[in-house]
Formats: C-alpha cells, structure tokens, sequence
C-alpha cells in the first residue's frame, strides 16, 4: 500500500512534480549510522542504466575530508515520496559501486563540484525511470548565457529550519551570467562563483535548499538535456530566503571526466 503523505512547496511558490515528468531524477539516501535508518541527502541525474550524475560534497565526511563508503549510500530512482520507507509501485534502489570527483575537486572554496556514480547493478528503464540527454559542446560554447529557462527537482529543505517536503517538488530557474552574479552578490561569496560553475535565480523567490544538491538543472529543447548539477546557495542575510541564488556546477567544463568515467565503466561492464 502506497502510504501518500502531506506535502508543503520547496520553500514557497513551488509544485508538486510526478516522476513521470522528471524520470531521469534520483535521490541519495545514506545511512551513517549501520541501522540501514536511510536518508535522502541529495538528488542526482541518471544518464545511463549504471551511471548518475550528482555534486561532489554530497559524499564528503566533514571530519575527514574524505569520503564515506560507498556502502553507506543506496540511489532510488522512480521515486516520488521522499521517504526510504514510503513503498512505491515505480521505485527502484540500487546500490553505489564506484563514486568519481575531479582530481582537482577542493571543498573549500567549493571547486569541480560533480560526482559521477557507477552503481551496482543496471537499471531497467520504465515509463517513470528514464536517462536524460547531454549534448556537449565545443569548448567556446562552455559559458552558460544569461536568462537561459531551466527547471530543477527535489526534496530539499522548505524552510530554514530544515522541514523537507513529502513529495517531489519543482521550481523554474532562469540562469545569471556569471559576471553579473558576482556583481549581485556579497563579496564574501565570489570565490564560490569560480568559472566552473553558473548562477540561478527564481524570479518569484522560490529557491533550492539543503537536500536539492546534486540534482540536475534541466533544460527542455525537444528533449530534455542536462545543463547543470545543483551544488551551492548563496544569501549574505538569511539560509534559502527571497534573493537566494543557486549555484550549478557547468559540466560542459567536464565533459572529458564524464566521458572518461562513462568509458571505463563500459570496459569494466
């Protein structure tokens, strides 16, 4: 039995989303604790049957600066409802087998924040779990313009206070030219707008939060492409408040570690 709990917007002014409309979305669950009590920490994008996109700090140890064990995490896909207990006809858990960062990956400032996932098993597409598209582009074509449309999913936080919703939610975005972003914000936040990433605003002040990290920044152009992986909020007065801007990791700066992660895959499959 589907148990269908009360929801609230992410934040404010946003909706509810079906995964049927977001196949491609996942969550990270982890559990820390070996009492299989698993949470969903992050979002992320499937791309291929075994292989997710999702943002790097997503599986830092805070205490180490290491990496947690990849035993720690499972990924649902078809997932509509938030919680690891709630049983869903569509769902389907998968296990991490390998989790791939950017040598040159730093968490403070946040650098090359992206993490390609190889999970245990392939998974079997449904009509509520699909792999969206990328198209990569030449390198003079890496910068993300101004006021481009795009949209996110999530679970994360509703309000400061850390409330997450029950249900998937979604927002639209529209992009911020980097230049102008930095000039928008605090200077104590431009080192976290480095030029492998893009800025996002909503113009009704709905906002990503804690819990939306990793997941993607969709555009839709007859298909459905993947143009960033939600990594950072920035607001100089208050945590997901009016005027918070989201910052994305651009992967068009690392398509030659996506694709070199995807090749090893196939060969080790």
């Amino acid at each position: 039995m589907v148990y269908e709990p009360d929801s609230i917007p992410l934040l404010y002014k946003s909706s509810p989303a079906e995964i049927i409309s977001a196949p491609w979305h996942v969550g990270i669950y982890a559990n820390y604790t070996g009492n299989f009590e698993f949470q969903q920490i992050c979002g992320g994008t499937l791309i291929h049957s075994n292989i997710v996109i999702s943002a790097g700090h997503c599986f830092d140890n805070p205490a180490t600066g290491k990496k947690y064990p990849v035993s720690n995490y499972l990924v649902a896909a078809g997932k509509k409802y938030r919680k690891y207990e709630v049983i869903e006809k569509f769902q389907y858990f998968a296990g991490i087998k390998e989790i791939h960062t950017p040598q040159n990956y730093q968490a403070e400032p946040l650098r090359n924040d992206i993490a390609v996932l190889i999970l245990d098993h392939h998974i079997q597409y449904t009509s509520h779990i699909k792999p969206i598209c990328i198209e990569w582009k030449p390198y003079n074509e890496y910068l993300v313009q101004d006021r481009i449309i795009g949209r996110i999913y999530g679970w994360g936080s509703t309000s400061s206070d850390d409330e997450s919703p029950g249900e998937l939610q979604t927002i639209n975005m529209l992009t911020i030219e980097n230049g102008l972003c930095k000039r928008m914000v605090h200077p104590n936040f431009r080192a976290d707008i480095g030029g492998d990433k893009f800025c996002s605003t909503n113009e009704e002040n709905a906002t990503a939060c804690r819990g939306d990290s990793g997941g993607g920044f969709v555009i839709a152009s007859g298909s459905h492409f993947l143009l960033g992986v939600v990594s950072t909020g920035i607001d100089f007065k208050k945590y997901c408040s009016d005027g918070f801007i989201t910052t994305c990791t651009n992967i068009q700066f690392f398509q030659d570690f996506i694709k070199s992660v995807i090749t090893k895959s196939r060969e080790n499959d």
